[in-house]
């Protein structure tokens, strides 16, 4: 899964770790935390953000072993199983995410969605000229006009997905 922005992982480690007995080891990092990372949700970036937790830990294990650990898994499974476990946590915390409707990226309704898609706006079309203003002023300035989409992207796009 690619992200568009940072991706935040928030583990409640209630619901992950796996209980075992006592003989059993236990990841070095404990209680909740959420990892922050950006770029694709997959093992290599979780292991790189797990990384700076557990090097702040005094551990008698190594970060490959506590990572298979926080993940409820045995300190000796394989790749494949760190991957399937990391896919499910990135899985979860996808859908988790807050979601913001399209219609707040232009700020112009549901309507204007669905024209824009369709072709059928002047954003479709327009071309700033100066052509069309009897001063030589521009018109058809995109930027201006559309000025609502970059306020989206610099403030609810970066911790948000936008659904359509």
């Amino acid at each position: 899964m690619r992200l568009l922005t940072g991706f935040h992982v928030i583990f409640s480690l209630a619901t992950i770790l796996h209980v075992g007995s006592a003989q059993e080891q236990t990841a070095c990092v404990v209680g909740g935390f959420s990892l922050e990372f950006d770029g694709t949700c997959d093992e290599v970036n979780f292991r790189a953000s797990y990384e700076n937790l557990y090097n702040e830990t005094i551990c008698g294990h190594s970060l490959e072993e506590d990572v298979r650990l926080i993940l409820g898994l045995s300190s000796s499974a394989g790749n494949d199983e760190v991957k399937a476990a990391v896919r499910e946590i990135c899985k979860i915390s996808w859908d988790d995410a807050e979601k913001v409707p399209f219609r707040y990226t232009h700020m112009k309704g549901d309507q204007f969605s669905q024209l824009y898609y369709n072709g059928g706006t002047q954003w479709n079309e327009e071309v700033e000229t100066t052509l069309e203003s009897e001063t030589g002023d521009a018109t058809n300035i995109l930027r201006r006009d559309a000025s609502n989409v970059r306020q989206f992207y610099d403030s609810l796009s970066r911790n948000a997905h936008v659904e359509w």
